[in-house]
């Protein structure tokens, strides 16, 4: 919490945190990032005093420069396909100085779950009492919750640290419940199972972060602008591309294609 509140604040994600960030002391005013559709509902039912819906494209977001003093991404991250071009602006809108403060599903992305990644939370699943398991196996991928809606979550950390010096990094579990979420009747499971769950499973640093940093500056932050831009053109022609044809050329030799 900051010693006296922020006098702008940018919201990205969740926009049901706005009030609790002004019911806080955290900030004096929340620029929600928002869709136009959304913005335009969202007026029609009339935001609350101090909250502020601020529309931008998918493709092309552009934010005010230099206008707000914190920016706060709170399950805003892991999903944006574009996730480049939003950290890029949102660095653009922050004062020098500012701070991104980050809190987020940080696990596999959903095309990533495979038997090494998932290897836990089978595990995990397996020992839970047969009435609270929804499935007889783990779906995997996991096809419900947070990391399926996760496209980008592998990315984050590495995409912050690109533009952002990062102040610190805190995990917090999540490697159990996220990939379990949908597969399990919670309301069914003994509270000791529960917080073995919540516990996680001690392998890894944890499938959720808070993350504080700070904008670079300089030619810093002119060069994360252009790593920003051309990175994700060359990671697919020489990343992705070449995946996707290796993909098919197997799919192929299977008699799948």
């Amino acid at each position: 919490m900051p010693s006296q509140p922020f006098d702008r604040v940018l919201l990205v994600g969740d926009e049901a945190w706005a009030p609790e960030l002004l019911r806080a002391g955290f900030a004096r005013q929340v620029d929600i990032v928002t869709s136009s559709a959304s913005a335009s509902a969202s007026a029609s039912a009339g935001a609350p005093a101090g909250v502020h819906h601020l529309p931008i494209h998918p493709h092309h977001p552009q934010l005010p420069t230099a206008a707000y003093q914190a920016a706060c991404c709170i399950g805003g991250l892991s999903s944006h396909l574009r996730l480049e071009r939003l950290l890029d602006a949102v660095l653009d809108a922050l004062e020098p100085g500012g701070r991104l403060f980050v809190d987020d599903y940080v696990g596999p992305a959903r095309h990533r779950w495979n038997r090494r990644t998932g290897a836990a939370a089978t595990a995990a699943y397996r020992r839970l009492p047969a009435a609270v398991r929804r499935f007889e196996r783990l779906p995997m991928p996991p096809v419900e919750g947070d990391c399926a809606r996760a496209t980008r979550s592998g990315d984050v950390a590495r995409l912050i640290r690109t533009g952002f010096r990062v102040e610190s990094v805190r995990p917090y579990g999540g490697d159990l419940v996220a990939p379990l979420a949908a597969s399990v009747d919670w309301s069914r499971l003994p509270e000791a199972d529960f917080q073995r769950l919540v516990e996680g499973s001690g392998v890894g640093t944890g499938h959720y972060a808070l993350t504080v940093a700070r904008p670079r500056g300089g030619w810093q932050r002119r060069f994360a602008g252009v790593r920003y831009r051309i990175g994700p053109k060359v990671r697919r022609v020489f990343i992705y591309e070449p995946r996707r044809a290796r993909d098919l050329a197997f799919q192929a030799l299977r008699g799948k294609v």
